[in-house]
């Protein structure tokens, strides 16, 4: 079974604070980043500016908050409409932690396809989710290896490092991104 690629229209060099609270909120839902990972970007970011932004310091305060009232707030600060470069961060994201952590695919796939309750979502993108889940039960009833769906799913992820290949790398790096070399 082959995932279907996505199409990210977006472009950018330089990552937007609003763009990076929609990543944040959606990596917080599928379970993809902890509110700890967050928040010390966060601090990091506090540490650039003089005058930092109310958005910044209620990050940087909500360490004590439930994963729903941060995910609440990041979706107020977002700002957004154009889901491309989130989603891309967030599947950059996915495939990193897939690389690092092979053992936990079932988890990074349910993550993932938590995103289909999102109803902003275009159709392409929830066809997508829903061969991930296709792929996932696949596994689960023994017609696929852990090898096969993680090969399936580093593929399909891949096409993102094309996407993120213009954004500032330590960015990336400051969000928990890596962009593996073109093939690996």
């Amino acid at each position: 079974m082959h995932i279907p690629a996505l199409r990210f229209i977006c472009m950018t060099a330089a990552l937007t604070h609003p763009q990076i609270y929609a990543y944040f909120r959606m990596a917080l839902a599928t379970g993809l980043l902890t509110p700890q990972e967050m928040i010390a970007w966060t601090d990091r970011e506090l540490l650039k500016v003089d005058l930092p932004s109310e958005e910044l310091m209620e990050l940087s305060l909500s360490g004590h908050l439930p994963y729903s009232q941060i995910i609440k707030n990041l979706y107020h600060m977002q700002a957004w409409s154009d889901y491309g470069l989130p989603l891309a961060l967030l599947f950059a994201r996915a495939r990193t932690l897939l690389t690092r952590y092979p053992e936990r695919l079932s988890k990074w796939v349910q993550g993932l396809c938590l995103l289909n309750a999102e109803a902003y979502l275009p159709p392409d993108v929830k066809n997508t989710l829903s061969t991930l889940i296709a792929l996932l039960e696949q596994f689960e009833q023994g017609f696929l290896s852990q090898a096969e769906v993680i090969a399936e799913m580093l593929d399909f992820l891949e096409m993102e490092s094309d996407f993120l290949a213009q954004t500032d790398s330590e960015d990336l790096t400051a969000l928990g991104i890596e962009i593996p070399p073109k093939g690996t």
